[in-house]
């Protein structure tokens, strides 16, 4: 029969360190999705043809990769990107958006 490990024991420690941290995540989390914020990923494309490209894969199934950017509130970000997350829903990628540096697809992952 296995010992049972006491509150101070330091897996215990950790195990209850990890949870919090979780719980203090996702508390955030709702909190920013009660404030009306949204969470993003975003893909960087070279040019309007390779964006539209993209687009026909993921909306075909594809996997849509990007990179997170976290939540934000549309009316913080510019306007063109807020004109281009402002209907989305969970799930739906936005059209491709031209910024000074390039073009970029959102997706509303929350």
């Amino acid at each position: 029969m296995e010992k049972a490990l006491g509150p101070d024991h330091p897996n215990v420690v950790a195990v209850r360190n990890n949870l919090q941290a979780v719980k203090s995540q996702r508390q955030k989390e709702e909190g920013a999705r009660k404030a009306g914020k949204v969470r993003l990923t975003m893909a960087v494309v070279s040019s309007q043809a390779e964006g539209e490209s993209l687009l026909t894969r993921v909306r075909g199934g594809a996997v849509f990769e990007g990179k997170d950017i976290g939540f934000i509130l549309p009316s913080d970000v510019d306007a063109r990107f807020a004109e281009a997350i402002k209907d989305l829903k969970v799930g739906e990628v936005s059209e491709v958006v031209r910024t000074e540096k390039g073009y970029v697809v959102f997706k509303r992952t929350e």
